[in-house]
């Protein structure tokens, strides 16, 4: 958690990964498998996060187009 705060980088892309793949090798998991699971998990984590947030931006900006009036040209 300490080192998820003071990242730079947004996310903690790296430097999380990083702590996480050491704290499962420190664990017991052999290295390739450490690395999987990390994958695995930044995947779910932040690809949830980014479907669930262009989801959200579809519905506002449907709902916008639905809200505004519709202008009538007369030539």
């Amino acid at each position: 958690m300490a080192a998820g705060t003071l990242t730079i980088v947004p996310g903690g892309l790296g430097i999380i990964d990083n702590a996480l793949i050491l704290g499962l090798i420190a664990g017991g998991l052999d290295t390739p498998t450490a690395i999987a699971a990390v994958v695995l998990y930044r995947l779910i984590n932040l690809g949830f996060v980014i479907g669930a947030g262009w989801m959200a931006w579809g519905l506002v900006l449907r709902r916008t187009r639905r809200e505004q009036p519709q202008r009538i040209s007369m030539r």
